[in-house]
């Protein structure tokens, strides 16, 4: 598939036509699974913006929700794992009236898993070629047990970090703090119900044929419903 296809940058394009002279332009990129995409993989983009433009003279003109190859997720969740032509699609689907972030299928379409450091590097080089006279930081968004996890607190690889808290990573708060340019916090301020959206309670629900409404949106669940069987539990 062309790059013009797998990164669309008709929304990118479009706010750095109105982008504020005196702001740094900014675009996010977050990599996982997305199996299956549901409302915090989307939230955590508006409140990443929210908070940098609030305390920093950043503006995020665009960001990018790029789900993983099915290598990695097939090793990670084995039989519960999507393919990635569901996966990519229901990104688009949850994306499709977001009013800066799209889905990058590049990832996805490579002929083998490209950690997030690599996937977040292409897509600066990609988006500084297409944009040579804006001047765009790159930032890689993440949540905070990712950012302990993976050691993320100094940046990375001179790309900087933004990581979002949610209920529950109290612990892993307290060893982050912000470094401008390099590192950034970011308080969520959900409450733990809707923090607590994940991949896993879709699938679970799912699998039960519980609705899963409030988790996913109407366009991702009908697609799920549609195209993706859920896996039953298995009697014991």
């Amino acid at each position: 598939m062309a790059l013009v296809e797998s990164i669309p940058l008709e929304k990118l394009a479009n706010h750095l036509k109105n982008r504020d002279p005196a702001r740094k332009p900014v675009v996010l990129v977050t990599t996982g699974s997305m199996c299956p995409v549901h409302h915090m993989h989307v939230s955590v983009f508006d409140i990443a913006k929210a908070h940098l433009e609030k305390t920093h003279p950043l503006q995020v003109v665009g960001g990018f929700l790029s789900p993983s190859h099915d290598n990695y997720v097939g090793q990670k969740l084995g039989s519960d794992s999507i393919e990635s032509i569901h996966r990519v699609e229901m990104c688009r689907l949850a994306l499709a009236s977001h009013p800066f972030v799209a889905c990058s299928s590049w990832e996805a379409e490579q002929p083998r898993f490209v950690d997030f450091p690599g996937v977040t590097i292409f897509h600066q080089r990609h988006l500084r070629e297409q944009f040579p006279d804006a001047n765009l930081e790159i930032m890689y968004l993440c949540g905070a047990d990712h950012a302990v996890r993976c050691m993320l607190m100094n940046g990375m690889r001179g790309i900087p970090v933004v990581c979002v808290s949610r209920p529950g990573s109290e612990r892993h708060m307290e060893r982050l703090q912000t470094k401008d340019g390099v590192f950034y916090v970011v308080e969520s301020g959900l409450d733990l119900a809707r923090a607590n959206a994940s991949s896993t309670e879709v699938r679970k629900r799912m699998a039960m044929g519980a609705p899963i409404d409030g988790l996913v949106g109407p366009a991702v669940a009908s697609y799920l419903h549609r195209n993706v069987p859920p896996r039953r539990p298995e009697k014991r």
